[in-house]
């Protein structure tokens, strides 16, 4: 006969199928938290040593270990602030990769896409979610992750901005080459915007406010060496 749980007072039910309605519980409190702050995470820890008492009561077990797997001796009990930064990081990601949709020409129109979230300042009017997901941006660190560890498909061109982004060499153009950018007419392009196609082949044309110096030309042809091994497809 399986061994029964004594725990807040379940005489007859036998471990396992209480400790499956206990996790459920916690997991169907957290989900349904108003906040994810600490406030939530207080609630949930009341509600698993307290159960209704009036008295606080001795938590026996640390709350970390209480969030592990069943496999690690855990409960499986979701972590809420780690779950709610997992599903902002993951609109981050959508917002980024997803392919043009309703939600995201939106959030494009009013904050620039996923690069508002780069933004120091603060946006007329943003919403609560916008806000979250730019603290999740900047002081979990997210960011710099976010974008280090990426790899851009160039494809056809329309989503990367030739400048800003860093789809060479990991480190965008305009770090690398701050006079060419200074003087470029297409500071703001994305790069099927910086060229043309002849044929069926991709050249790039890139346009300067003014005529350049000679060793602004040098940084030209580095530019172009660099450039050149990229090439758009339709």
């Amino acid at each position: 006969m399986e061994r029964e749980i004594s725990l807040f007072g379940w005489q007859s039910m036998p471990y396992q199928i209480g400790t499956y309605v206990l996790t459920t519980l916690l997991c169907l409190l957290i989900l349904y938290a108003d906040d994810c702050d600490e406030g939530s995470e207080k609630d949930t820890k009341n509600f698993l040593w307290d159960w209704g008492s009036e008295k606080r009561k001795i938590a026996w077990v640390a709350w970390d270990k209480i969030c592990q797997s069943k496999d690690k001796g855990g409960l499986g009990v979701i972590d809420i602030e780690k779950f709610n930064l997992a599903l902002l990081g993951k609109w981050i990601w959508r917002l980024k990769s997803e392919e043009r949709s309703f939600w995201k020409d939106i959030l494009v129109s009013k904050y620039g896409g996923w690069r508002g979230l780069k933004s120091q300042g603060q946006f007329c009017k943003e919403s609560l979610w916008w806000r979250d997901l730019r603290k999740v941006w900047y002081l979990e660190g997210w960011g710099n992750d976010f974008e280090g560890r990426g790899r851009w498909e160039v494809w056809d061109g329309k989503e990367i901005r030739f400048w800003e982004d860093n789809w060479l060499e990991n480190i965008p153009l305009l770090h690398k080459f701050p006079r060419l950018f200074s003087i470029s007419l297409d500071t703001d392009c994305t790069l099927s915007q910086v060229g043309v196609w002849n044929n069926n082949i991709w050249s790039w044309k890139l346009r300067w406010r003014r005529n350049l110096f000679e060793w602004e030309s040098s940084l030209v042809v580095l530019l172009m060496q660099l450039v050149d091994n990229k090439r758009l497809t339709r």
